[in-house]
């Protein structure tokens, strides 16, 4: 069992470190660059890259991963979820509040036409994004194993999930303390700009991700061996991708909607697409021996939650800097000063928070 569990660390490294590089990417796409680059070959590329390999792959491997965790008390557990949660709404006020008001304060013409202009300080405090997801999924992935739930439940709970979403989605009430919490289950609200929707990662459908990681973790302990669980579910995965792709030709702006909230097409697409990646990540740290560029992308996934957090900092810090309407060179230039600048940061902060452990020992 513990070859299983240092192989799955790899894989599971290998995937998540490669969607920190995506989500990098696509942020300075989003933010920064002119309608032209984003319409572009390089500008699609990224935006896939930035949509089924990174968010669904970062729940996916979430729930999978927690089937490993070390420590499995329920107190612990939610305690970690509710500090990942609040987290987000720290991220949200020095990302988001702190520039624009900086910005509308001393350089208010670096907004104009920018979309901020309609969107209140309250607004951008209270934006709904994947740290909130996590830290609630994480609550819920505790609950599941805490009550022992049958990982069939689970898998037909995040199917339903997928498919009533829809429903849910934009119900809301007079109440705005009562609406702020409805937003994180299933808030549906339009914003202008490039923040598309001020509810980025609503729970339905989101956590349908973590429940199938959960569900695909559970079946690798069962099993014993990764290998035979991600190659037996090559079939049921390569059903869920093509079915799900042949929904979205049929109806492309249904079934995909604003990505943020997709539709049975786009998740039965992307559920699919998740479990052959994590087929083909498997193959390659089984095939290519350990080198310089797999631990680099293994330093990655381990320091997904900082260089997260940074590089949103970065990035609307630096929309005073650079604006909104770069072209190919400028953008490309930009994502890797924040790539470098992130990761230089998240190592100083280690360093130093490593440094500060061992003098006190």
């Amino acid at each position: 069992m513990e070859k299983v569990k240092k192989e799955r660390l790899e894989f599971v490294d290998l995937a998540r470190g490669m969607a920190v590089i995506f989500m990098i990417a696509v942020h300075v796409l989003m933010v920064y660059a002119n309608n032209t680059v984003k319409g572009s070959p390089f500008g699609v590329i990224v935006e896939f890259l930035g949509g089924p390999p990174a968010a669904p792959v970062f729940m996916f491997l979430m729930g999978l991963s927690f089937i490993y965790a070390s420590k499995k008390d329920l107190k612990a557990s939610i305690f970690r979820g509710l500090k990942i949660f609040l987290a987000g709404y720290i991220l949200n006020f020095f990302r988001a509040v702190l520039p624009m008001y900086t910005l509308n304060e001393f350089a208010p013409e670096i907004l104009n036409g920018s979309g901020f202009e309609n969107i209140s300080y309250i607004t951008l405090l209270t934006i709904v994004d994947i740290l909130q997801l996590a830290g609630l999924s994480i609550i819920i992935l505790a609950l599941v194993r805490e009550f022992k739930l049958n990982k069939y439940i689970v898998l037909s709970t995040a199917m339903v999930i997928s498919l009533i979403s829809p429903i849910l989605w934009g119900i809301n009430t007079n109440n705005p303390l009562i609406n702020f919490v409805l937003d994180l289950f299933w808030g549906d609200n339009p914003a202008s700009g490039f923040i598309e929707n001020t509810v980025f990662f609503p729970l339905f459908p989101w956590v349908a991700f973590p429940l199938l990681g959960y569900f695909f973790g559970t079946m690798i302990t069962k099993s014993g061996s990764k290998d035979k669980v991600l190659l037996y579910s090559l079939i049921p995965g390569g059903v869920s991708f093509i079915v799900g792709l042949a929904l979205l030709a049929n109806n492309f702006d249904y079934h995909f909607n604003d990505y943020y909230h997709a539709r049975i097409g786009s998740m039965l697409s992307m559920s699919g697409f998740i479990v052959i990646w994590l087929f083909l990540c498997n193959i390659l740290v089984r095939q290519i021996k350990s080198n310089p560029i797999f631990n680099g992308v293994y330093y990655l996934s381990k320091s997904v939650t900082n260089i997260y957090f940074i590089q949103w900092i970065v990035i609307m810090w630096g929309i005073a800097f650079w604006g909104d309407n770069l072209g190919m060179a400028e953008t490309v230039l930009v994502m890797i000063f924040v790539f470098g600048l992130s990761l230089l940061v998240d190592y100083g902060v280690v360093y130093f928070k490593n440094k500060l452990l061992s003098s006190k020992l």
